[in-house]
């Protein structure tokens, strides 16, 4: 069974999205509101996890999981979970739509950037790799 205030809160991202409001906007709106992601304890290490802001990234993270379809994502497609869906087909489906009509399908800058130093170390980029082993 859902946590009512969390699938509130869930069903408000996923309206904002479906409206066209940008992940980094909707994380703006509800770090202004005071929201945090959530919070657990890991299991194996005892250590508390999560309860920080909200960015972008995790906004999209929430609006790509079909969790909240009440599915879950298995290998390639989804399947049907034991839990009841959190948003309509229909809220999710302009979600993804919104989403994706953002996607520009080009690289990041930082990935169109040859870099040929990359995988080298500075001894090995001097030169001086060949003599690690010689004074042994």
């Amino acid at each position: 069974m859902p946590n009512s205030k969390e699938a509130r809160r869930v069903r408000l991202i996923f309206r904002r999205a479906a409206e066209g409001q940008t992940p980094s906007k909707i994380a703006q709106r509800i770090n202004h509101l005071g929201w945090r992601t959530k919070r657990w304890t890991a299991k194996r290490s005892g250590q508390v996890r999560g309860g920080g802001r909200w960015t972008a990234r995790l906004v999209t993270a929430l609006l790509r999981n079909p969790v909240y379809l009440g599915r879950f994502a298995d290998g390639k497609g989804t399947r049907a979970g034991s839990h009841p869906a959190i948003v309509t087909e229909e809220v999710f489906r302009t979600a993804q739509a919104a989403l994706d009509r953002r996607r520009t399908g080009q690289t990041s800058r930082r990935q169109r950037h040859r870099l040929p130093l990359r995988g080298k170390n500075a001894s090995t980029a001097a030169g001086e790799g060949d003599r690690a082993g010689a004074a042994a």
